[in-house]
């Protein structure tokens, strides 16, 4: 029985690849496989967005699709998803119109509290 944790018998890549949730954990068992399609050294991919070295993942957002992406954009796409699509902004103005319905009358009660 090993005392070793699972997360420490990974190799150099095998950890990173954990915390980004990615495919970078190949650079320890097969190597040659993304040096011959030309990955930089710790990356799985090429960013789809702005073509620098990247990471195969999850999508960030709720659907079915797997593409890689640089750390920046990445972070641009988790953020601005909602965007791209019709129900997003459908649910971002219903987010809005109940702010403001909530916000309203609270304003106005301060108002009358400082009159």
């Amino acid at each position: 029985m090993s005392t070793e944790s699972a997360e420490s018998t990974g190799g150099k890549w095998e950890s990173a690849a954990r915390t980004r949730n990615c495919y970078c954990g190949l650079w320890d068992t097969n190597p040659a496989l993304y040096r011959q399609r030309g990955y930089a050294e710790g990356f799985c991919g090429v960013c789809e967005r702005c073509g620098d070295p990247g990471h195969t993942r999850h999508f960030p957002g709720p659907v079915p699709y797997t593409g890689a992406w640089c750390d920046r954009c990445y972070r641009v796409l988790k953020w601005t998803w909602p965007f791209r699509s019709v129900m997003g902004w459908v649910y971002i103005l219903a987010v809005v119109a109940i702010a403001a319905a909530i916000g309203r009358p609270m304003l106005s009660a301060v108002e009358r509290i400082f009159r």
